[in-house]
């Protein structure tokens, strides 16, 4: 199995490949970034896939902000995109707004619900089946592959569909605030403060999910809540006894401290975690400090980034690095990607 980290800007854009027991390859994408990262990133990855004359089994959309959705929208509106390879992709999920017609068509921002519509609509033009009301926690069996929903509850997908007919239905700008600098063990030191959980509808409603293949075991975040990841965990039957053990975790949010919690990270054993984004706010140290206080003793902690910046590698200090069993992971010069080592 590959999981590909694509530079997506401040956005997700994941492709994973992997075979099916039949041996016969397989790949999944995960969101597309902002348009911008559909012309850096994602549209080469497609065009290598044209060219091997293989498809997009699934493409997963977790939600509908710019920097997840864009790129797919890109490649629906591109003269290279779907307009020419109209059956390069074979299946697609996305929960539905629910209220396509209801939704302003005169706002102008770039991240909004209405971007949700937009893909909608071109869906509803096309032959490819889309999964349009998918609800944690239930489980699918796609391309070999098991794929166990964690996020979005009924209640919060909703709570998301309610809000998206209103004038309003506009998400937050995408919060990228002041990173400290204080040291690791500091922080590991500070009381967790469960106010500061994210309260968008938008991310509420994100599509986060175990991935099962090939003996190997993902958690892919979107930008989901915490709580309603670790509840969905607790209803499947792990706990901080029995936790579910993964070989690795995309980190929600871009590594927001927002949407991880020390009760979502009792439930989970692991070593590895992705972080998509290009720095300046994200990822918060807090995330970091939380993920060490509940990281395994025996063995390190790696933390791989889909950026190589000096914002991105001033988060942990030489102190950092020294006092804790941490690895860091960037992409070599020149790629727009880097992949996970799973072992």
């Amino acid at each position: 199995m590959r999981i590909r980290m694509l530079q997506a800007f401040q956005g997700d854009a994941i492709l994973v490949t992997f075979t099916d027991d039949d041996g016969n390859k397989k790949n999944i994408f995960i969101d597309s970034g902002t348009p911008k990262a559909y012309f850096q990133s994602v549209k080469p990855e497609l065009d290598g896939l044209v060219a091997a004359s293989e498809n997009v089994d699934l493409w997963i959309v977790t939600h509908t902000d710019d920097d997840h959705i864009g790129g797919i929208l890109a490649w629906f509106n591109g003269s290279e995109g779907y307009a020419t390879h109209p059956n390069l992709v074979r299946h697609f999920w996305i929960n539905t707004t629910g209220y396509a017609n209801r939704v302003n068509q005169k706002q102008s921002t770039k991240v909004s619900a209405r971007q949700g519509v937009d893909l909608e609509k071109f869906l509803l033009n096309t032959n490819i089946p889309w999964d349009k009301e998918l609800i944690a926690p239930t489980t699918h069996e796609i391309c070999g592959a098991e794929f166990t929903l964690l996020s979005p509850s009924q209640e919060r997908l909703t709570a998301f569909q309610e809000h998206a007919k209103t004038k309003k239905a506009v998400s937050s700008k995408l919060s990228r605030g002041q990173r400290t600098n204080r040291p690791l063990l500091e922080l590991m030191a500070e009381p967790y403060d469960p106010s500061k959980q994210d309260k968008s509808p938008f991310n509420g409603a994100s599509i986060a999910f175990l991935f099962e293949a090939e003996g190997k075991k993902v958690l892919f975040l979107g930008d989901a809540w915490a709580s309603t990841v670790a509840d969905s965990l607790t209803a499947l039957g792990y706990h901080s006894g029995n936790p579910l053990e993964v070989d690795c975790v995309k980190l929600a949010h871009h590594g927001s401290q927002r949407n991880v919690s020390p009760d979502l990270l009792s439930l989970l054993k692991c070593r590895q975690f992705l972080i998509s984004t290009m720095g300046s706010g994200h990822p918060d140290k807090e995330t970091l400090a939380l993920i060490m206080n509940h990281a395994p003793a025996d063995k390190d902690v790696t933390f791989t980034f889909n950026y190589d910046n000096s914002d991105l590698r001033s988060i942990l200090t030489q102190e950092d690095l020294a006092q804790h069993a941490i690895q860091t992971r960037f992409p070599a010069r020149g790629n727009h990607y880097i992949d996970a080592e799973l072992e």
